[in-house]
């Protein structure tokens, strides 16, 4: 049997479209990882990026699609995580809207004690997953081992939260509600 799934995306406005893909691309980086901790995707580390970047990018529209929807304006021009985080949290303090990541602690960094590192590793990080190398040639190195198991149950609370806290946030923009997106009532 054929199913047919019309071009459409759920929302009012791109932030909201942005969150709903978020928890699309989660929910497919916690299907992967799923399905290699049965061996039904290969356990390799090319597959591992392929998942880790499905995060990353998750994560990014997600911090994109709640920022727009909190201040009217979708962040442009930077896919830096740690910028977009860090607004993120200053629009949305409350801890009911934080969750854990699949990420090293390093992604969330804006300062270091050694700001050339921290910054070629921010320059750099939408591409680590994607690419064997930056556009210099230079080979993407400090990958961490990837415990499936452990992993798998990071991603899939990762999906959970992120999908929880979007729909919370996404909801009024897509079913017309009237309170606001940051959950703060007038």
């Amino acid at each position: 049997m054929s199913v047919k799934i019309e071009p459409d995306l759920p929302g009012n406005s791109e932030a909201s479209q942005m969150i709903w893909l978020a928890s699309a691309y989660a929910d497919a980086a916690k299907v992967l990882a799923e399905s290699m901790l049965t061996n039904d995707f290969a356990q390799h580390h090319a597959n591992v990026r392929v998942i880790l970047h499905l995060c990353r990018h998750a994560l990014e529209l997600f911090l994109k699609g709640a920022i727009g929807l909190s201040t009217g304006s979708v962040p442009r021009g930077t896919h830096r995580l740690a910028t977009l985080f860090d607004q993120y949290k200053t629009l949305y303090p409350s801890r009911n809207y934080h969750f854990a990541f699949p990420f090293p602690e390093q992604v969330f960094f804006t300062d270091d004690m050694f700001p050339e590192t921290i910054e070629q590793f921010h320059r750099t990080h939408d591409q680590r997953f994607r690419y064997p190398s930056d556009i210099k040639g230079n080979v993407f190195e400090g990958f961490e081992p990837f415990d499936v198991n452990t992993q798998a149950e990071a991603i899939a609370n990762f999906w959970q939260r992120l999908h929880l806290i979007g729909t919370g946030i996404a909801w009024n923009d897509t079913f017309d509600a009237r309170e606001p997106a940051n959950g703060q009532r007038d």
